[in-house]
């Protein structure tokens, strides 16, 4: 009677199960293949927004890195409370409105997405990414006018555009347009201002203070200042004021030159 030899047999499986293997490590499955596509943050960084009662809502941008076939649902916090939003399908962002109306801090935080994805080419992910949002006090910016003499009558105003006569008079340092008896006047702009081009003016209210002398200090958030001396001859347009703000870090730059 022949003995059955299983040692064929083993070694056969055992092959097998090595190749199957090799062939799993070096070819990816279709899933591992597609390209990932974020929700994020526009900045992970703390965004930083002065407080303010008149201005909207600051509104925080959650994106992705590009559209998918589908809704995404994305499930967030702020401050710890529970909210939920949708990127429909095609779209690439929505925003979080956070309250500026007085001094606070609100950390916003990613926690989960689902839905519908464009199946065969994309995978959405997440990061879980978190960004701090500090409401701030304002911050100001100073102006200082000193001319020596009181018997003249010098005014500064602040004004919206680029020499514009028409513009409106954010901020002056007169009273009732009289400041004779005084030789020296100050007044502050509030960095909370909408972003854009300002001009300052300068007034010989009565028109008899040609060739006056002044000294002008701008007194910057950061504490520098700028100072400008010169011998006054007409009313004239003075400096050129710029505001802009970055719009992922709420982070100001000012600008400040003579015409």
């Amino acid at each position: 009677m022949k003995k059955f030899n299983f040692i064929p047999f083993v070694l056969m499986a055992f092959a097998l199960m090595v190749t199957s293997c090799t062939i799993n490590d070096d070819y990816p499955t279709e899933a591992s293949n597609k390209p990932i596509v974020k929700v994020y943050f526009e900045s992970s960084e703390t965004v930083q927004i002065e407080a303010s009662a008149e201005l909207p809502a600051y509104q925080l941008p959650i994106l992705l890195t590009e559209p998918v076939d589908g809704n995404v649902l994305v499930e967030y916090t702020v401050n710890d409370e529970p909210f939920t939003n949708v990127i429909s399908s095609g779209g690439l962002s929505f925003n979080v409105a956070i309250d500026r109306s007085e001094v606070a801090e609100y950390v916003v935080h990613i926690v989960n997405i689902t839905g519908t994805t464009d199946s065969q080419t994309k995978m959405v992910d997440t990061d879980l990414d978190t960004v701090l949002v500090k409401i701030v006090a304002p911050a100001f910016v100073t102006f200082y006018l000193d001319w020596g003499n009181s018997f003249y009558d010098f005014d500064i105003f602040f004004v919206t555009g680029e020499q514009d006569l028409l513009g409106d008079v954010i901020a002056l340092s007169a009273v009732d347009n009289w400041s004779t008896g005084i030789s020296e006047e100050e007044f502050e702009v509030s960095l909370s201002i909408p972003d854009g081009i300002y001009s300052v003016y300068m007034q010989d209210y009565w028109g008899d203070a040609g060739g006056q002398s002044y000294t002008m200090d701008v007194t910057l958030p950061d504490g520098s200042v700028q100072s400008y001396a010169d011998t006054f001859v007409s009313n004239f347009w003075f400096l050129r004021f710029e505001k802009t703000t970055n719009s992922s870090t709420g982070e100001v730059t000012l600008s400040i030159t003579e015409f």
